[in-house]
C-alpha cells in the first residue's frame, strides 16, 4: 500500500465478490497497538462495507462519504467490484473544477 501510495485495497473471494476492505488507517492503528505477525488480511479487513452502484450520482456519493464518515466507497455492479470512489478522488475533482471555473 505504501509503495503504490494506495489507502484502500479491496479484498475479493475466489468468485470475485467483494468480501472486505483493507484501509491504511487500520494498519497504522494495528502497528501502533503492536503488530502481530500471525494476523492475516482476513483477520483485520473491514467486513461491513458500504457500497454504491455505478449509476449513483456523484453528489449522493459525496454525501454518503460524509454522513458515514468513511473515506472509500467500493462501486459494485452485479455483485462484482467495478471501481472505487475515495475522498482523494473527490478532492481532485473539486480542485479541477476550481481551476476551470471562471470569475465573471
Amino acid at each position: 500500500m505504501v509503495w503504490r501510495n494506495v489507502r484502500y485495497v479491496a479484498v475479493e473471494n475466489d468468485k470475485h465478490q467483494l468480501v472486505g476492505l483493507m484501509a491504511s488507517r487500520l494498519l497504522v492503528r494495528l502497528l501502533k497497538e503492536g503488530w502481530q505477525e500471525h494476523l492475516t488480511v482476513g483477520d483485520v479487513m473491514v467486513r461491513d462495507i458500504v457500497t454504491v452502484p455505478p449509476d449513483m450520482p456523484t453528489g449522493d456519493a459525496i454525501a454518503l462519504l460524509s454522513q458515514r464518515n468513511i473515506g472509500c466507497l467500493p462501486v459494485v455492479s452485479d455483485g462484482r467490484l467495478v471501481g472505487m470512489v475515495t475522498e482523494r478522488d473527490i478532492v481532485k475533482i473539486t480542485d479541477l473544477t476550481k481551476k476551470f471555473k471562471r470569475e465573471w
